[in-house]
């Protein structure tokens, strides 16, 4: 087990940094003029490349003492622990290191060849798994190199195939060794490592919160509670990244204001979402928790239902996030947002302290989440005046109207039917129901319906969404 904690610190921090790369790689890669791709395309692959190599070089030089100096692991287990730490340090570097061919296929709102890479290395790692089951000795060496051995093939096959396709990614090596074109990101990269850092302290923190405030039974509620939010925030985070390269080339066409006007939508179907199914999952909760785990508890429900709280609220101004991006301008964002982030914690650890119930920290945690998203359309407006309005009109009130019958039919099957399978069923079937059409006709203009279906068709679509 010590070798795969390490492991996963490990890749949750390549994790971040591969994020942040890809964020800034493809604002690049979108903002440029085709003419100007292919050598920006090579100085972010040599931008990539030293960034894997230190990678590579901290991990190889700090990883083996660390594994040795924090895990106490039985002498049978230490150099399977090394096998597989390096097995997991060479998928994140090549990662890494290949991860603009990726992008520059999003650049071109082509998604499916990665997806469908990833979706096949996910059902591949299920047998995988089952060698760990049954062995008195894990072969933790054997597992960690079939795991990084199809994540290196999945990452070689698609930077093969997205060079077969697109031109601009021909490796040329005076433009490999010379990054200055793409020296503009690294202050961006870091910018974006910040924040990934913020986030990922605040979900390990409030982990570690949870225990500290009422021990194992609070801290099993969290982590039994959290993933159904944790899956609702991935879904509506792929959903700004399917957006994002067509709201950066409204800006490079339209100026700020295309950038703008993108995000807002992208922020509105994210919230959208967000909402059509937080709400049928915050209102039956208990039953969810129940089919899905086998039991649920009070603790369990509220952490659910506060985190889903969290999600959606975050989901309504996320999106803006990308017309900070747009413009080069995140530095107040990322700082001002991660301070909140990490502040976060010791105000929800006083609040849990002092009333003594877990409740309370999960309340400072939602507080904070409101506040940081209001942070995005306060500085956005600065930036753009009257940004602010639009918001309001173009975000918040769709968005509302919009969940407003789901909430109103979940509520309606809660007071008619007692709590079990049958409630559960129809909340879901009159909120699936209700939610699209509600979204389509209230959440979206006409001109944004035709840019969407356009968008899902993969074909150009004329004017602003």
């Amino acid at each position: 087990m010590g070798a795969y904690l390490a492991a996963l610190a490990l890749a949750l921090i390549a994790s971040i940094v591969t994020g942040a790369l890809q964020s800034t790689t493809l604002r690049a890669l979108s903002l440029a003029p085709l003419a100007q791709r292919p050598r920006l395309f090579n100085a972010l692959i040599g931008l990539h490349l030293r960034v894997a190599l230190g990678v590579g070089g901290i991990g190889a030089l700090l990883g083996p003492s660390a594994l040795a100096r924090l895990f106490d692991l039985p002498p049978s287990l230490a150099d399977q622990a090394q096998v597989a730490f390096f097995c997991v340090l060479a998928a994140s570097v090549v990662a890494i290191a290949l991860a603009p061919y990726e992008i520059a296929l999003q650049a071109h709102e082509r998604f499916g060849l990665f997806a469908a890479l990833d979706l096949a290395r996910a059902v591949a790692l299920i047998p995988v798994a089952f060698l760990l089951i049954g062995q008195t000795t894990p072969p933790l060496a054997a597992f960690a190199a079939l795991s990084a051995g199809l994540s290196l093939s999945s990452t070689l096959a698609g930077a093969w195939r997205a060079r077969q396709s697109l031109p601009e990614t021909r490796l040329h090596l005076h433009w490999i060794l010379n990054i200055r074109p793409a020296r503009g990101q690294t202050a961006l990269l870091s910018w974006s490592v910040l924040g990934g850092l913020a986030a990922s302290a605040r979900a390990q923190g409030m982990v570690l919160l949870m225990a500290a405030l009422s021990g194992p039974v609070a801290s099993a509620a969290y982590g039994l509670g959290n993933p159904l939010p944790a899956a609702l925030r991935q879904f509506a985070e792929a959903t700004r990244q399917v957006l994002a390269p067509r709201i950066y080339a409204d800006h490079a066409a339209q100026g700020a204001d295309g950038s703008v006007t993108g995000a807002l939508v992208a922020s509105r179907i994210a919230a959208l979402i967000a909402f059509g199914a937080a709400i049928p999952m915050a209102v039956n909760a208990p039953a969810l928790l129940t089919l899905w785990l086998g039991r649920s508890s009070p603790e369990m429900v509220m952490v659910v239902r506060l985190m889903l709280a969290a999600v959606a609220l975050d989901q309504v101004s996320a999106g803006l996030g990308l017309a900070f991006l747009a413009r080069g301008r995140i530095a107040w964002m990322q700082g001002w947002g991660a301070a909140l982030t990490v502040m976060s914690l010791p105000a929800a650890f006083l609040a849990g302290r002092a009333s003594g119930e877990i409740g309370a920290a999960l309340w400072v945690a939602l507080a904070a989440t409101t506040a940081i998203a209001a942070l995005r359309i306060m500085l956005l407006t600065r930036f753009s005046p009257g940004t602010a309005t639009r918001w309001a009109h173009e975000t918040l009130i769709p968005v509302l109207a919009s969940a407003l019958p789901a909430a109103l039919g979940a509520a309606l099957v809660q007071g008619l039917l007692p709590e079990g399978t049958a409630r559960l069923a129809l909340s879901f079937g009159v909120c699936s129901v209700l939610w699209p059409g509600a979204s389509w006709r209230l959440g979206l203009s006409a001109p944004e319906r035709a840019r969407l279906t356009a968008l899902l068709r993969r074909r150009p679509a004329e004017g602003p969404a």
